[in-house]
Order: C-alpha cells, then sequence, then structure tokens
C-alpha cells in the first residue's frame, strides 16, 4: 500500500481558500490601525462608510441560511435591499473591536452561498472588492496579484458582475 495521494484530475480548492483567509486577516490587521475618523470615511460601496462596509464581510457569518432567506423575502427578493439592511444591523451591534474580531475568528471559514457550483471564488470576490473598497479611500496601497483576480473572475458568469468586479479591483 502506498502513501502517496493519488492524482486527480478535480479541481484544489485549498489553494483559493488560504487567499481568502490571507486576506480577512490582512484586511483585519489593517483595520486595527484605523482612527475613528477613519472608519466613519466614505468607502467606494455606494451608500456605505468603512465601517459598514466592513461589517458586510461579516454578513454570512452572522445570518444562517433560514434567517437569510427571511430577511431576504422581507427585503422584496432584492439581495442589494436586503444586504443594506442587514449590514447595518450587524454594523448596529459590533464594535469596530468586534468587526475585526469576526473577520479573524472567520478567516478559516469555508461559507459559500446557497446554490450549486458556487465554490471559494465567491467569498473570493467579496474580500478582494470590499477590501478595496475599503483600501483605496484610506490610500492604502494593497495591489492584487492577477492570479487571484483571475480566479475570482473565473466564477462569475454574469457579465455585468465581472464587468463591475474589474472595475472595482483595477486601478
Amino acid at each position: 500500500m502506498s502513501n502517496t495521494t493519488p492524482a486527480t484530475t478535480e479541481p484544489r480548492t485549498d489553494s483559493v481558500w488560504d487567499i481568502v483567509a490571507r486576506e480577512r486577516r490582512r484586511l483585519a490587521g489593517e483595520l486595527q490601525q484605523l482612527t475613528s475618523q477613519q472608519w466613519a470615511m466614505a468607502s467606494q460601496c455606494d451608500r456605505w462608510d468603512i465601517r459598514h462596509c466592513a461589517a458586510h464581510l461579516l454578513l454570512p457569518f452572522e445570518y444562517s441560511t433560514p434567517r437569510f432567506l427571511v430577511g431576504l423575502a422581507a427585503s422584496g427578493f432584492r439581495f442589494d435591499a436586503f444586504a443594506v439592511k442587514a449590514t447595518a444591523r450587524i454594523a448596529a451591534t459590533h464594535s469596530n473591536a468586534a468587526i475585526i474580531q469576526g473577520l479573524r475568528d472567520h478567516a478559516e471559514n469555508r461559507w459559500t452561498p446557497p446554490g450549486p457550483k458556487l465554490g471559494p471564488e465567491i467569498p473570493l470576490c467579496e474580500i478582494l472588492v470590499h477590501g478595496q473598497d475599503i483600501r483605496r479611500p484610506l490610500g492604502v496601497p494593497c495591489p492584487v496579484p492577477a492570479e487571484h483576480i483571475e480566479q475570482a473572475l473565473a466564477a462569475i458568469r454574469n457579465s455585468k458582475m465581472r464587468d463591475d468586479f474589474r472595475r472595482r479591483i483595477s486601478g
């Protein structure tokens, strides 16, 4: 019997999850350095300041699937409306320190949205896009490696989402 693992044709997702965890930790470390005035600055994400944008990254960890579905229904099945309400609730109930700790606590969390074929590239998109939404107004340089962008883009099938992602990640 061999101790080696047989080769597989299935794609490995560990490297994507490693990137997600690293990005969550990196953003948490950067957020820890912010002043209260910086937390209150407008992010690049419409309607949200830096604090709300960071709080939004905790949404999948704060809302179970049933709670998410109830909230989505209450928002007329409009995800953006739900996200704004849910993010406001998280921001209202979490201190800046709790938001930072939440990112650290969930750095290794492998949550993906419900649905077929949605893998780690979706959380990768979230942390890359919202990380830039936070960093750019603060003037914090954070170049995103091209291979990370390509991995995230591979998961986005809707061309409108692809264009928005490219715009928000690239200079």
